[in-house]
């Protein structure tokens, strides 16, 4: 029980929606900008110097903990992560960079895979909490997360980045930024290179649990990122290129106990210990904004591209020989193409009162060459309209928004919501009321069908997967904003759900619109204390109840109960020290709670020092108390490790 009281008194998650001054102001929770103290909806914002301070290698560890959110991954380094929130699965959040959606086309559902996005070029990530279709469209249910990279800042300027650390990890990145009169710009390139630990962990048959394996999964990743933006104050124009290539080792399933096994001479012989995933992802963005007095046009167009390619030295499941001998690489590959434009009118009729319309065009396209040969695509445009009236201390958000898609035709949605603002007990009450959907994707609608997999191919006649959603809550400040506190009760149901189904009687296998509703209940909270400069600390408790109404329990990989937080102290000037933790309550890896994989608590730390004004050192140091843990039945998380990094500008 120890670590559980230590946890009470000093764990605390990334609490970033707390800071309510006027300069915290967040372009995602509305297609304007606006002030986080303001907003109706519940935002969370991760900054570039929380992520520093943290220590995160990967974006996703800047995440962990925070309110209403839980993270797994199909082992570390490159493992497949998903995101989950408010009790709800990675594909019913919308994932964007730049305000351009990054969902992967190409899979059996549309998310965004955050397992190889480094923070090296974030400025910030922003999380819009609750069903924003109104302004988005589909696929933002539970809510949306827009990562904001970063553009060119004063002075010309370079800096070098290298990381070394545990299980041969090693990183660097350059980037060169600055402006100059008018022209601002950013470029950088990093390389990441680990010889990894196994994605998966050992089985034992005897007790069916798992144990560390021992064979490697190596990661490496090439990766550009640049924007480059002209500023004439009323008129600006910009671009924005980024590009990624990974080679991903990974652990395949035991032919023989049908489960994740390291130990399995799948993965232990040579052919086994060559299967990978490279992929190769683009975004391409280009904009420009201008400004008439009153009245502001933003048109933007953009090129996004997902390209998965898994290779293995021979024809899985069973080689001729065991081991089995090498031969010619086999490759399936997985192909996700986006591209569109965006046109926004936003219109200023008083300080009191603004309006937004906009046009969206968006294309997907997929293809992929495993079982068989598939190509398809399909547009969509979305119409929107957004009011903003506030009324003294009440600020008003109605968003309103109809999607045509080729496939299945016209759907509409809103949002509702309020904030006002107590005056005399420094106190935010907020609430929305939303309605959402999910749109099927093309792999549900139009896959091959594979009879020898009794898979008879996509359903071309499913329907949106409906939601309707509302939350509510405040944000309370005491002692001249020294301790911040606040709490979210939220609920949404999902209805005429799209499930993989297989018909009992002939054993074929489709897409259906299933009956049954999907309902999520939970209550975030948190505390945030600063008693004195130096020191910085906070706590927050999640509280999850996701109903799969195939069963009637909790529904896989949601965590009852998450409690997390983090501590940091300066106790001289140019140090930080960093604690960060959480606790996983009861969670089950499937659907009938056959493997638990919750109740365990990890810490994490950061030791920052600022040794002059140009250069930084720092180290973290993972899973302190080298605890074994699951996120994923079978799958490896981080044992102890540590990583120092050094960070040079010139």
């Amino acid at each position: 029980m120890w670590y559980k009281l230590m946890v009470g008194f000093v764990l605390v998650g990334f609490l970033c929606n707390f800071a309510l001054a006027d300069e915290n102001v967040v372009v995602t929770a509305s297609k304007v900008d606006t002030q986080i103290a303001k907003t109706p909806s519940f935002v969370e914002v991760v900054t570039q110097k929380q992520i520093e301070d943290s220590g995160s290698i990967f974006t996703q560890d800047a995440l962990i903990g925070l309110p209403g959110i839980s993270i797994s991954s199909n082992g570390p380094f490159g493992g497949q992560t998903s995101f989950y929130m408010r009790g709800l699965r990675s594909y019913y959040t919308k994932y964007l960079m730049d305000g351009v959606n990054i969902g992967d086309t190409s899979g059996p559902q549309s998310f965004f895979d955050m397992s190889s996005l480094l923070p090296y070029n974030l400025s910030r990530i922003e999380i819009v909490q609750g069903s924003q279709s109104g302004l988005y469209g589909a696929d933002a249910i539970a809510g949306v997360v827009n990562f904001i990279t970063k553009k060119g800042e004063g002075k010309p300027h370079a800096t070098y980045t290298q990381m070394y650390g545990s299980f041969g990890t090693y990183a660097e990145n350059l980037s060169y930024s600055g402006k100059v009169g008018n022209f601002s710009f950013y470029l950088d390139g990093t390389r990441f290179d680990t010889t990894g630990t196994s994605k998966t962990n050992s089985y034992n048959p005897q007790t069916d649990s798992y144990s560390y394996g021992g064979k490697r999964d190596g990661y490496h990743q090439s990766a550009f990122n640049s924007r480059l933006e002209y500023d004439l104050n009323d008129f600006k124009i910009g671009l924005l290129i980024n590009a990624q290539k990974v080679q991903n080792y990974l652990d395949q399933y035991s032919p023989t106990y049908f489960k994740p096994d390291n130990s399995s001479w799948l993965n232990t012989t040579y052919p086994g210990k060559s299967y990978r995933e490279d992929s190769e992802t683009y975004l391409t963005k280009v904009y420009a904004q201008k400004t008439f007095d009153k009245l502001t046009l933003k048109l933007d167009g953009y090129y996004f591209q997902n390209l998965r390619y898994y290779k293995d030295n021979y024809s899985y499941p069973y080689p001729a020989t065991i081991p089995a001998p090498q031969s010619d690489f086999y490759s399936n590959n997985y192909k996700g193409y986006r591209y569109g434009s965006d046109l926004q009118l936003e219109y200023v009729f008083s300080k009191n009162f603004k309006a937004v319309g906009g046009l969206n065009y968006t294309v997907d396209r997929i293809s992929y060459d495993y079982p068989s040969y598939f190509s398809k695509n399909r547009d969509n445009v979305g119409a929107f309209v957004e009011f903003l009236p506030s009324i003294g201390n009440l600020n008003l958000q109605a968003a309103f928004r109809e999607d045509h898609f080729q496939t299945f035709g016209d759907h509409g949605t809103y949002k509702l919501g309020a904030s006002y603002l107590i005056e005399p007990t420094n106190t935010i009450l907020k609430a929305n009321w939303a309605t959402g959907f999910e749109a099927p994707t093309l792999f549900e609608l139009y896959a091959s069908g594979v009879p020898a997999w009794f898979f008879s191919g996509g359903n071309r006649n499913l329907s949106p997967e409906q939601s309707k959603s509302w939350d509510i809550g405040f944000i309370q400040n005491l002692f001249n904003n020294k301790v911040m506190l606040g709490a979210t009760y939220f609920r949404t149901t999902i209805t005429n759900r799209i499930e993989y189904y297989t018909n009992p009687n002939t054993w074929e296998s489709t897409y259906k619109n299933v009956p049954g509703n999907t309902v999520a209940t939970g209550i975030e909270s948190y505390i945030k204390v600063k008693p004195i400069k130096q020191i910085e600390l906070g706590l927050n408790y999640t509280y999850t109840d996701s109903t799969n109404p195939n069963t009637n329990m909790q529904s896989a990989r949601i965590p009852y109960s998450i409690t997390s937080g983090y501590i940091n102290y300066s106790p001289i000037e140019n140090l930080t020290l960093h604690l960060d933790g959480r606790y996983i309550g009861t969670r089950y890896d499937n659907d009938s709670h056959t493997h638990q994989t919750g109740r365990y608590t990890v810490f994490d730390a950061n030791i920052a020092y600022n040794i002059t004004k140009d250069l930084k050192a720092s180290v973290a140091i993972y899973n302190i108390f080298d605890r074994f843990y699951q996120d994923i039945w079978g799958y490896t998380t981080l044992k102890r490790s540590a990583y120092a990094t050094l960070n040079y500008t010139f």
